[in-house]
């Protein structure tokens, strides 16, 4: 079976969550999730869904970072392979939400120089 990502690369985007107690959110695991707002289509992603619901199952809290791909073999990989953290490719619904994604991480870019 082939993944969403792989079906639709241009939609393309990687996620990557992590257990606050375990793992600093970085920048450059990408943007806060939440940054892009709950009517962004990965706030209902089935994986975030599922990972948000664990956690507070848990009494945990969570981050999630968003980012664009990256151009190179292995840079999608998970950084520091552990149960606290994870990361996965999924598909936003919609060509637009990548426009707001770029704009955040340019922004996010633009805050970190100053």
């Amino acid at each position: 079976m082939t993944s969403p990502a792989a079906q639709r690369p241009a939609l393309a985007v990687v996620c990557t969550a992590g257990l606050p107690t375990a793992h600093d959110f970085d920048d450059e695991h990408g943007i806060d999730l939440d940054d892009l707002g709950a009517e962004h289509s990965l706030a209902g992603e089935p994986t975030v869904a599922r990972l948000r619901a664990a956690a507070a199952a848990l009494g945990q809290d969570l981050w999630i970072a968003v980012r664009l791909p990256a151009d190179f073999e292995g840079a999608d990989d998970t950084p520091e392979p552990d149960a606290a953290t994870t990361r996965w490719t999924t598909v936003v619904l919609h060509p637009d939400e990548l426009g707001w994604l770029r704009q955040a991480l340019t922004l996010n870019a633009t805050a970190d120089e100053t």
